[in-house]
C-alpha cells in the first residue's frame, strides 16, 4: 500500500513523498521522492533519525487552513486523547489506541479531521512532555 507522506527529521529537514514498504516496527522505510527536475528518486530513510512521520492527504497541503489542536465537541474518538509537545516546540493534539510510554514509537490520530495530516508517527524520544487530556 502507498502512503503519502512527510518525514521531518530530528535535524530540522523535510522530506516528502510516497512510503510503499512501511511498518511501525521496522527501523527504515523507502521514501519515493521527485527532485527539483522532477525526477524520481528512492530515499531510505532511517526511522530513528525523524521526529515524526506525517501521513498526509497531499504532498502541498493547504497553506490557508490552520489545523485546530482541539477535538469537535461531542466527537467520539476510540482511543485515549492526548497532546504532545516535541522538543522544538511543536504541539500536536490527537488520540492513540497505542500507550505512548510503552513504545519507542506510536501511531496518533490528529484531533482535526479536516486537517491535511490523516495520522503521525511519532518517535517518543522526540517528546518534550505529553499530557493526557
Amino acid at each position: 500500500m502507498e502512503h503519502k507522506v512527510v518525514a521531518h527529521f530530528l535535524t530540522k529537514d523535510i522530506k516528502k513523498g510516497t512510503a510503499y514498504d512501511f511498518s511501525s516496527e521496522s527501523p527504515m522505510m523507502h521514501l519515493l521522492v521527485t527532485d527539483d527536475a522532477g525526477k524520481k528518486l528512492l530515499d531510505r530513510i532511517n526511522i530513528d533519525l525523524v521526529k515524526a512521520i506525517f501521513f498526509v492527504r497531499t504532498l502541498e497541503g493547504n497553506q490557508l487552513y490552520k489545523e485546530k489542536n482541539e477535538f469537535e465537541p461531542g466527537k467520539t474518538v476510540y482511543g485515549k486523547k492526548l497532546a504532545v509537545e516535541f522538543h522544538d516546540g511543536e504541539k500536536i493534539v490527537g488520540y492513540s489506541v497505542n500507550n505512548p510510554s510503552q513504545k519507542r514509537r506510536f501511531v496518533m490520530i490528529p484531533a482535526d479531521p479536516n486537517g491535511n495530516n490523516l495520522k503521525i508517527l511519532i518517535n517518543t524520544d522526540t517528546i518534550k512532555d505529553l499530557v493526557y487530556l
